[in-house]
């Protein structure tokens, strides 16, 4: 490694709520980084277990904690975690997930050393029900480097803290799409991937927990996620139609499976209207099944 003054500073921002029982875990991964030119900024979203007292008793000097005055959701919170970085990458850690400590080290490597990529990803261990390697390993290497947009468009490759990235690119982005309290991460990752190429390191640096309190199982949110997909997303779905398939499949499913169809419809109906597709041809997907 270069020396640390010569480093280029990394910027960590970890968003948490109510999570006292594994933040404190989340916090010592980052601290025991072998990259040491890092800062961490903890944005808590207003938490009422005690998280904020928590975290406030680690003392390092290159953390700092900010408290959202009222509850914005994770997307709002890495916004402001970015928007007070001043270094030129940003990386995003969850407040239940564990890096290993080569993580950064590995991933400011490659982006220094390839210039025309504006993020680097890697997979993770996910533990629990739906336990593995995500992304799955059977997708060939070609569809999870380079541009990869059109392999997005099929399936989210990229989880919010495998993430590291060009600050400025974030910022011109738009940063995470607020209204979103899932799939913001694969959100996201469509639009930087229309931006540039996006390099993946094939190795597994994060462990995640399948837990069933995380904010992303909130089912509602997810049938709103994917339906906002289909619409900011209409006309490069509409040139890859077995995506858009698999996309209103899973928005189906969802519904059916968890008594959603109320919200479904309410959805569909705003879908149809935003993007003036007519009734008979989303029905045809439905009916493709």
């Amino acid at each position: 490694m270069y020396p640390e003054d010569s480093m280029e500073q990394v910027t960590v921002i970890l968003p948490t709520y109510n999570r006292a029982s594994s933040v404190e875990k989340a916090i010592e991964s980052v601290r025991k980084q072998t990259y040491p030119a890092w800062k961490l900024i903890v944005v808590d979203d207003g938490s009422t277990d005690g998280t904020w007292e928590l975290v406030q008793k680690i003392k390092e000097k290159r953390i700092r904690y900010v408290r959202n005055e009222k509850n914005g959701g994770p997307s709002y919170s890495r916004n402001v975690g970015a928007k007070l970085a001043d270094t030129k990458y940003i990386a995003f850690q969850d407040s239940d997930t564990v890096w290993h400590p080569r993580k950064l080290e590995r991933q400011v490597m490659e982006l220094e050393e390839n210039k025309d990529y504006i993020m680097v990803y890697h997979p993770y261990h996910l533990s629990g029900a739906a336990e593995g390697i995500y992304p799955k390993q059977s997708i060939p290497i070609e569809e999870k480097r380079g541009n990869i947009y059109k392999s997005l468009l099929y399936c989210s490759m990229i989880g919010t803290p495998c993430m590291l990235l060009k600050r400025d690119i974030f910022l011109q982005a738009g940063g995470f799409a607020e209204e979103l309290r899932c799939l913001e991460d694969y959100e996201l990752s469509l639009r930087l991937a229309k931006m540039g190429s996006i390099g993946f390191l094939e190795e597994v640096l994060l462990e995640a927990e399948d837990s069933e309190n995380s904010v992303g199982k909130n089912v509602r949110n997810e049938i709103h996620a994917l339906f906002y997909i289909m619409t900011h997303y209409y006309d490069d779905l509409e040139e890859n139609p077995f995506a858009k398939k698999l996309l209103f499949n899973r928005i189906s499913k969802l519904a059916v499976e968890n008594q959603c169809m109320e919200l479904f419809y309410e959805k569909a109906e705003k879908y149809l209207f935003d993007t003036g597709q007519n009734l008979e041809d989303l029905m045809k997907l439905y009916q493709a099944q």
